[in-house]
């Protein structure tokens, strides 16, 4: 509360500067009670308001070029008024813990503002009543059009009462007056002593009935506020809530809303929440941004102001605080929708999803701004430039490391504005080599130069590149959406080529510990889109990159190594459905490659499939050798099942001799040289013949066994079906085209006829050791021998005869029954 001494002391400075003006008040009119005396003053005022007597001071010519300027002035009274209130200092509320506030209220006939500041001062005063002088930062702000500032509000009031501190005066002025009521202050007593710090500025409004200025009425009045958005908080640096209130005739409050900014515990974040009032029901909105601010340098003047000689001489028009402010939501996710270019008040929207602040010279209207504007192009780098140090800041927000391309300009728009487009591009220039991009490995931030971005087919099942892309990684963060990507696109996110992506395949060969292609590991869902983007390079003919791919080892085999298509021939590890065996001096594919896909790639390297001839050919030649060739038993079973199976297409070539075979003891052997049984159950065949037998008193009982060789029972073990057009079975067929005796010889190795003759080593054994079993197996013997003559049979009856009268096996021999022939 200020003194009686501090009052009176306001009250001299306001007339002091009221006589400098050599304004006389209506008051000091009004005390002149001599009427001729009073006539005569009021006649040699309005002489000199009419011919501009003012002009002959140098220093207040302005005054009439003001009050003639301002009614056909686009300025915003409103806005004037919250510049010149943020440039006020607040230390006073700041110690009490109060925000630094701006309320209007709206009534009918005057306009009511408060604001907390620390209180009106002689050199505020001296500012306040002079034209183009100002006690503030005014060059670096939005002051207005042509110098007009704070006398904008007498494009709506022609009184204006201010209360601050020790000072009570008004300042008043009229359509047609020369000005000087705007600057020449008249002390006013008052009743009402205001709480500290508040200033009070009373605006009584024009009454518009009889008036043709736009301005005036209250429906433009309305405008101005209903323009007064909550983002202003955005660009003001102290001013943190701001409060309208309209009334009607009666006083009653009809409507209000208050914007308030809320510190965050980010310096570069800010919360504005609104509450808008009608009829006593409010309703709440909240928005979120992330502002950045930068200061632009060495800029033109603007021409829509005018400055004083200090702020000529300091050149303080060549710097201007620039604001870019990004919406988003609670949880700090970018919310994208086109926002407004702001010179303090908006303009209009330019195709951008954030808000630019920027000291931008406006046209006429201030709808626009004025495009061939040097000081606009200078200020157009400073918002890049801001751009990307919101986007550096950007990096230390989880939401926001990858979300904020969501905001970058769309290139690919054909509709930009020539002017607006140089902002795109600068915008563009500075991110090229800004570290503000991340790989899908690390966390270290990077140039979009230095990265590139892989096409769906070049990636796994997981979204991860099919081959390793280096240290550091070459490959974009999967973290970005596909159409953040394409947005990259413009900005120079290149797409991997398939030579860049064969230069990841060809490490990835090289080091075979670490290998994704020759890992026993790797998914077939892996090899199989691996395949499908390697044979791509095929199907479009791309040569160059398959002239690499055939002298890569992308081939596997079945024996377990890795070559390539230019080493030589491989063969796919199947004929007509049968497998080729893989020891015989064929390169083959690996058995486990059975996905369409990779076939088809392999096919594209150049595998093919065998001929059959030849593989039938190279399996034959395999044995033809002095010593038993070194083949596994399941190797010699492929063997033979594919000669087997193919034993029809052969053209009835069957030079089966050389082939050997594992006996029971595993030890290999060929049939056509050394005699060898099938394994069977049969009550008289080999393994049941000729084993040892327990001691007893039965014929056979006690036989010590006797050593013969039979098929080892694994070639029988999933025994193959037999194929079309061949009539053997598989075990017929060791028989017939091995030499594989299916039942016991009993052989005589002396002449037909000579009476020295004698049965083999085996037969005897039999006879002798297992009589039991002999008439059986000449039985057996008889009926898979070949037909015999009639001669044969006799010499054979009667040799049986002899034997039989000689074994104790009651065997009736009127069973026999012989078969002759000729």
């Amino acid at each position: 509360m200020a003194s009686s001494d501090g009052r009176q002391r306001a009250k001299e400075l306001v007339e002091e500067i009221a006589e400098e003006h050599g304004y006389v008040g209506e008051e000091t009119l009004q005390h002149i009670t001599n009427p001729e005396a009073r006539r005569k003053i009021e006649t040699a005022l309005h002489k000199k308001d009419v011919l501009g007597g003012l002009s002959i001071i140098t220093h207040l010519t302005s005054i009439n070029r003001l009050a003639k300027n301002l009614y056909s002035s686009k300025a915003r009274f409103i806005f004037q008024l919250l510049q010149n209130a943020d440039d006020n200092q607040y230390s006073r509320a700041a110690a009490s813990g109060s925000v630094p506030f701006v309320s209007y209220r709206v009534f009918p006939d005057r306009i009511i503002i408060e604001c907390n500041e620390d209180g009106f001062t002689h050199k505020n005063l001296t500012a306040i009543c002079s034209v183009g002088q100002s006690s503030k930062t005014g060059a670096q702000g939005y002051i207005g059009e042509k110098g007009i500032g704070f006398k904008s509000i007498f494009m709506v009031a022609w009184k204006a009462h201010i209360q601050s501190e020790a000072f009570s005066f008004t300042l008043r002025h009229k359509k047609g007056e020369s000005g000087m009521g705007m600057i020449s202050p008249v002390w006013e007593e008052t009743g009402e002593v205001l709480e500290s710090p508040l200033t009070r500025i009373t605006l009584y409004l024009h009454n518009t009935e009889n008036s043709n200025a736009v301005a005036e009425t209250p429906e433009a009045i309305r405008t101005q506020f209903d323009e007064l958005q909550e983002t202003v908080l955005l660009f003001l640096k102290k001013i943190r809530r701001i409060n309208v209130e309209f009334y009607d005739n009666n006083g009653k409050q009809t409507t209000s809303v208050t914007h308030v900014r809320t510190a965050q515990f980010q310096p570069d974040r800010v919360k504005l929440e609104s509450i808008f009032t009608t009829n006593g029901r409010p309703q709440k909105r909240i928005k979120h941004f992330h502002v950045t601010r930068v200061s632009a340098t060495k800029l033109e003047k603007n021409d829509n102001r005018t400055y004083s000689e200090a702020e000529e001489a300091a050149k303080a028009y060549s710097f201007s605080e620039v604001v870019v402010a990004f919406p988003l939501s609670e949880a700090s996710v970018p919310i994208v929708e086109p926002q407004e270019i702001f010179a303090f008040l908006p303009v209009r929207p330019a195709g951008f999803n954030f808000i630019i602040q920027a000291d931008f010279v406006t046209n006429a209207n201030r709808q626009d701004i004025v495009k061939d504007s040097l000081r606009n192009v200078g200020l157009l780098h400073a918002v890049g430039e801001a751009f990307v140090s919101a986007v550096i800041q950007f990096q230390a927000y989880e939401t926001l490391r990858y979300r904020w391309v969501q905001f970058l300009p769309d290139r690919q728009n054909g509709s930009w504005d020539p002017f607006w487009l140089g902002l795109v591009e600068k915008i563009t220039t500075l991110l090229r080599s800004a570290p503000v991009f991340y790989d899908h490995k690390g966390f270290v931030p990077r140039t979009v130069k230095e990265l590139f971005r892989v096409a769906y087919d070049g990636l796994d099942e997981h979204g991860d590149p099919l081959f390793d892309d280096g240290n550091p990684a070459q490959v974009i963060s999967l973290r970005y959406s596909q159409t953040e990507l394409h947005v990259l696109g413009s900005y120079g996110l290149r797409h991997a080529d398939h030579l860049r992506i064969v230069d990841w395949l060809r490490a990835d060969l090289r080091n075979a510990k670490s290998s994704r292609m020759k890992s026993p590991d790797t998914p077939e869902s892996w090899h199989e889109r691996a395949a499908n983007f390697l044979d791509a390079a095929f199907v479009k003919k791309m040569h160059r990159i398959t002239a690499e791919l055939v002298n890569l080892d992308l081939i596997p085999l079945e024996d377990g190594s890795w070559a390539s298509a230019s080493s030589g021939p491989i063969y796919f590890a199947q004929v007509d459905g049968l497998n080729v065996p893989t020891d015989v001096g064929l390169r083959i594919l690996s058995r486990r490659v059975t996905n369409n896909q990779r076939t088809l790639l392999f096919k594209s390297l150049g595998v093919t499939t065998a001929q059959l001839r030849m593989v039938r050919r190279q399996i034959l030649q395999s044995y033809r050798t002095d010593t038993h060739p070194d083949f596994t038993i399941e190797a010699s079973k492929d063997h033979l099942k594919f000669l087997y199976g193919t034993e029809n297409l052969a053209g009835g070539e069957f030079p089966y001799e050389a082939i050997a075979i594992f006996n029971h003891r595993g030890d290999s052997q060929r049939p056509s040289q050394q005699i060898m049984y099938l394994a069977n159950d049969d009550t008289h065949g080999a393994m049941e013949v000729f084993k040892a037998t327990s001691p007893g008193s039965n014929p056979g009982d006690g036989a010590i066994g006797y050593n013969v060789a039979t098929v080892n029972r694994e070639y029988f073990k999933d025994e193959p079906a037999a194929p079309k057009g061949q009539t053997m079975s598989w075990r017929a067929w060791f028989g017939k085209r091995l030499g594989v005796r299916t039942h016991i010889d009993i052989r005589f190795l002396s002449g037909l006829f000579s009476s020295a003759f004698y049965l083999a080593e085996e037969s005897q054994y039999i006879q002798s050791s297992r009589p039991d079993k002999f008439m059986g197996c000449v039985v057996r013997w008889y009926w898979h021998s070949p037909p015999c003559n009639l001669v044969m049979a006799k010499f054979v009856a009667f040799r049986l005869l002899w034997f039989y009268a000689e074994a104790s096996e009651g065997f009736l021999l009127k069973k026999l029954t012989f078969r002759f022939t000729g």
